[in-house]
């Protein structure tokens, strides 16, 4: 169950970021990119090991 649990953390997390985004685009698209890259290797990070 604990891919799920991530999984939904990470949706919680991106729906934070667009929303932020939407409210004062402080970040660029780069930055976005950036978070959205690094929240995903952390997944996958953690999905190895949960699967290992």
């Amino acid at each position: 169950g604990q891919p799920k649990a991530l999984a939904r953390e990470l949706e919680r997390f991106e729906g934070e970021g667009v929303a932020a985004a939407r409210r004062e685009p402080v970040f660029d698209a780069a930055q976005i990119e950036f978070l959205r890259l690094a929240s995903g290797l952390q997944t996958i990070a953690a999905l190895r090991s949960a699967a290992a």
